[in-house]
C-alpha cells in the first residue's frame, strides 16, 4: 500500500542526533505539510525503559525510516540513534527488497 505509488502508508520514523533537532523539526515539519504522518515528538523524549520501549515499538510500526545524516552523526562514534537505525536494519531483513523502507536508500 502507497499514497502516489512511492510514499508507503503509515508513519514516517525520523532518527537523528540531539544536534540536529532543528533540521530533522525543520524536515517533520514539510512532510507533516505534504500530509505524512511523522513520529516525531521531542516533548515525549524522556530516557528510561518506557522512551526504550515507545521507540522500538515506532520502529517495529513504521512504515518509512528515515535516518538524517549529518556531520554531528559523524562526530558521534555512540548513541541511541545508532541503535535505532541498527533496529531499523535489522527490521529490513525481513522484508522483501521491492519494499521501500530505509530512505535514504
Amino acid at each position: 500500500m502507497s499514497n502516489s505509488g512511492s510514499i508507503p502508508v503509515g508513519a514516517v520514523f525520523l532518527s537523528y542526533t540531539s544536534q540536529d533537532a532543528e533540521a530533522a523539526r525543520r524536515i517533520c515539519d514539510a512532510l507533516r505539510g505534504a500530509g505524512i504522518e511523522v513520529w516525531f515528538d521531542q516533548s515525549e523524549l524522556r530516557g528510561g525503559d518506557v522512551w526504550d520501549r515507545k521507540i522500538r515499538q515506532q520502529l517495529r510500526d513504521c512504515a518509512l525510516f528515515v535516518p538524517i545524516v549529518s556531520a554531528h552523526t559523524q562526530e558521534r562514534l555512540e548513541g541511541y540513534f545508532r541503535l535505532e537505525w541498527k533496529l531499523a536494519v535489522d527490521r529490513s531483513h525481513l522484508m522483501a527488497i521491492e519494499r521501500p523502507f530505509w530512505c535514504p536508500s
